[in-house]
């Protein structure tokens, strides 16, 4: 009789083991953020600080040129938004080509930036001297990915 009973208990162990498995499987969501995106934000907030300290030592302004290579090396399946300035002046603007876009009407600063895509808003903390932010997004089949910088 007690054979039998542990017979019954294993089977429902199993077949509960089974159930989770699936379960937890169904109801996973899939985070694989493409590694070429995670390097190029990297790379971006890098190159894009590297940028900014040399127009500051220079006293030149290289970063609306760095901004336009960088769009063009990222590729025409990703968009960048730049957001530049200090204290109360921001830019937001983005590169189609080599055609650059004004974004200014998207962007509010007040004690913190915020930035408005797609019926988003995204906030970055307002820092003392220059400020680098930006946004990447990319469409990809069904997916869409947005990484801030």
């Amino acid at each position: 009789m007690n054979k039998r009973g542990q017979f019954y208990l294993i089977s429902a162990m199993i077949i509960a083991a089974i159930i989770i498995g699936f379960a937890l499987l169904n109801n996973s969501s899939s985070n694989n953020l493409p590694t070429d995106l995670e390097e190029m934000v990297n790379e971006l907030a890098f190159e894009g600080e590297k940028v900014l300290d040399y127009d500051l030592a220079n006293s030149e302004n290289k970063f609306d040129e760095f901004s336009k290579n960088y769009s063009a090396y990222a590729g025409n399946d990703k968009e960048i938004y730049f957001i530049i300035g200090e204290e109360d002046s921001f830019n937001a603007y983005k590169y189609d080509g080599t055609e650059k876009s004004d974004l200014n009407e998207y962007l509010t600063v007040d004690e913190n930036i915020f930035f408005q895509l797609n019926g988003v808003s995204y906030e970055f903390k307002k820092e003392n001297g220059k400020n680098f932010y930006f946004i990447l997004t990319k469409i990809n089949e069904d997916e869409n990915y947005v990484l801030l910088g």
